[in-house]
């Protein structure tokens, strides 16, 4: 009966109101809408796993879609931001009300080094040259922490497993249905580097940001395929898909660095890494030496380099597509503030004016990126967590978590990883792999799962 009076009552304003606000027509929709959405908020509030599991698909889709076009250094507030935003906020306030159960999970060094970092971003703010932006990156990589700790309290791995399937899945698909007549749904943004009518971007916003949404769908439905005695071949095909979309973005490091963190988990596992180690290290000294000694040419010729250059150029290969240059700037502004940086998402302010070659807003490595925005301080405290992780990987294997920890490391040496202007899919999953396997060093928390 309150709901039927509710909906006859928000009837009614409209007739009243509708004349000089068109838009209050949509408010019996919404009414509706919210009625069925009561039940969710409720399940989230309980921590029902199927309503965590639809969130985070949500999320994840919602935090890499990219549904219009705007000039690439354009960082002013739009109604995508503010989608984005809703639904970072709706995670984070989730978060936020779990945090008494989750708090034990802070008490594991990874975790609170995690956190601590944070933080950082968040205290980086005050000196930052674009407050404004960079506070609300920063809210958005807290609400992303908060909760990402409220999924692995309540979420098993296998669960976790469907929702990033879910959500990265709904980022393929879309991107193969239209590739026969687009490559970006929404339209390359201008100004944009890395990009050209020949890559598929899909519904994200750059081919690299597909090739890594791939890159960590094939994981997932990897890990996810030995669970699952049903709907193996929904899994099959979108491996099979993720691996067109890989082959048509034409971006190389991210299936590089997911098949690299999966060599060295499958190589661990067998307990091989110990004869393996001593005959890399020989290689890459080897290798090394020859590079110092005669140069990168000496190394391999440039009819083989022209091969795997996307333009043809044997320069877009030894310049690593641009980032040697970009990195002797990034060095630069580095030293103009080395201990606490210029302050989160700053890149567009300290790094767009001063690279001559195309416009430029981030480090494209993630410890460079990180001592541009926060300094040797807020380094040594990311670098920690890091390694807080790999000695859990070393202690108490987890492939999928692990596998996720290599990656970042991995893809960090070319790209920002887990540390964009605003926080990506990757970032909620590296935090999410930060407190995989807590449970098991917390004795409180297995109490009180």
């Amino acid at each position: 009966m309150a709901a039927i009076a509710g909906f006859l009552l928000s009837l009614a304003v409209v007739l009243v109101v509708a004349p000089s606000a068109p838009l209050a027509t949509a408010l019996p929709i919404a009414f509706v809408a919210g009625l069925w959405a009561l039940p969710v908020v409720n399940a989230l509030v309980r921590g029902e796993p199927w309503a965590l599991i639809l969130l985070l698909a949500l999320v994840l889709f919602v935090t890499v879609g990219n549904f219009r076009s705007r000039a690439w250094t354009d960082k002013s507030l739009d109604w995508q931001v503010l989608l984005k935003g809703l639904a970072w906020l709706a995670a984070g306030a989730l978060g936020a009300l779990h945090l008494p159960r989750t708090w034990p999970l802070l008490q594991v060094g990874r975790v609170g080094l995690g956190g601590l970092f944070v933080a950082m971003l968040a205290v980086s703010v005050l000196w930052s040259p674009v407050s404004g932006y960079s506070l609300l990156s920063a809210g958005a990589y807290m609400c992303m922490f908060l909760f990402a700790l409220t999924l692995v309290h309540h979420l098993d791995e296998r669960q976790l497993q469907v929702a990033v399937v879910l959500g990265l899945g709904a980022i393929l698909v879309p991107s193969l249905m239209a590739a026969p007549f687009t490559n970006s749904l929404a339209g390359f943004s201008p100004g944009s580097t890395g990009v050209s009518e020949d890559r598929l971007a899909g519904l994200s916003e750059h081919p690299v940001g597909l090739a890594e949404v791939c890159s960590l769908l094939i994981l997932a439905c990897g890990a996810l395929f030995a669970k699952l005695h049903r709907h193996r071949w929904a899994l099959v095909a979108l491996v099979l898909g993720a691996l067109v979309a890989l082959v048509l973005t034409r971006s190389r490091m991210p299936p590089l660095a997911m098949a690299a963190a999966l060599i060295v988990v499958g190589v661990y596992a067998r307990g091989a890494i110990a004869a393996l180690l001593p005959f890399l290290l020989l290689v890459g000294t080897g290798l090394a030496l020859v590079v110092v000694s005669f140069g990168f040419d000496a190394l391999v010729p440039d009819e083989m380099l022209r091969m795997v250059s996307r333009s043809g150029s044997v320069q877009e290969v030894t310049s690593l597509s641009g980032r040697l240059w970009i990195w002797d700037v990034v060095l630069h502004q580095i030293g103009a503030a080395p201990w606490f940086g210029h302050g989160h998402a700053a890149g567009h302010a300290v790094l767009f004016s001063r690279f001559e070659h195309w416009s430029l807003v981030h480090a494209h490595n993630l410890l460079l990126q990180s001592l541009l925005y926060v300094g040797i301080v807020g380094t040594l405290i990311l670098v920690a967590a890091l390694a807080a992780q790999v000695v859990a990987f070393l202690r108490r294997p987890m492939p999928f978590r692990d596998a996720i920890t290599l990656y970042t490391l991995f893809i960090g040496i070319t790209e920002t990883s887990l540390l964009s202007n605003l926080p990506g899919a990757h970032t909620l999953l590296w935090m999410v792999a930060l407190a995989m396997g807590a449970q098991a060093a917390n004795t409180s928390l297995q109490r009180g799962r």
